[in-house]
């Protein structure tokens, strides 16, 4: 009598979910030994549930995607006009390991006094740096904001028609 009624209290609760609660996303089975989910899903002509393998192929997808997006983080270099020839090339390979991680590289030279007057030494710095990055990004123009110089570079696209045959 009691298992007739455990049947009758778990048929009664599949059909108060499925036919009078439009709002439930899952549910599970107690088991013996263990319980298992089901999800609903939204499509009329497939079965009513389903297990959690589509789910976890779409998450698996949504992964796949976050992991080919590019990321848009911008990383700041700053120097100065005085900076060494050495320590500029510190810093260009630290940019050449930003842009190949997909990260756009923005050089920032500030002027402190005198250094407004040498506008070529700037020039300088920032073709080198050009010059050094050409392989791996594009460069935008130079901008000047007050007294700080600034020059954006992004990582270089891949063409589908480089690269062999």
């Amino acid at each position: 009598m009691l298992l007739k009624g455990f049947f009758f209290f778990i048929i009664c609760v599949f059909y108060i979910l499925i036919f009078y609660n439009n709002n439930v996303n899952c549910f599970y089975i107690p088991k013996i030994c263990c319980t298992k989910y089901f999800y609903l899903k939204e499509t009329s002509d497939a079965p009513a549930y389903s297990d959690g393998h589509e789910r976890y192929i779409q998450e698996k997808k949504l992964k796949q995607l976050k992991h080919k997006m590019e990321n848009k983080s911008v990383k700041q270099l700053r120097i100065t006009p005085r900076i060494g020839m050495n320590d500029l090339l510190i810093k260009i390979n630290s940019a050449k390991q930003f842009l190949l991680k997909r990260h756009r590289v923005k050089f920032i030279l500030t002027l402190k006094g005198r250094e407004y007057t040498n506008v070529e030494n700037v020039k300088r710095i920032f073709s080198k740096i050009s010059e050094e990055l050409k392989s791996y990004g594009n460069s935008e123009t130079m901008r000047q904001n007050g007294n700080i110089v600034s020059q954006l570079f992004n990582l270089k696209a891949k063409r589908k028609n480089e690269g062999g045959t």
